[in-house]
């Protein structure tokens, strides 16, 4: 029993990584610039830069992913 539990959770953590990484490509390959639509158009490029830096927009991928 002990067994299959564990190679439920193994199965589990795998399943919720693929998905995770799906759903991560699948946001970055979207057409558009997501701070767009957060600010609005009349958005300034001081505040675009600012809100780029917190969250995380300007860092590479695979800082962003983790």
């Amino acid at each position: 029993m002990n067994r299959y539990i564990l190679k439920r959770c193994g199965q589990l953590i795998i399943v919720l990584l693929v998905a995770s990484i799906f759903i991560f490509s699948i946001i970055h390959l979207a057409p558009g610039d997501p701070l767009v639509v957060l600010l609005g158009e009349r958005a300034t490029a001081e505040q675009m830069q600012r809100m780029r830096q917190a969250f995380g927009l300007d860092q590479p991928l695979y800082v962003q992913y983790l």
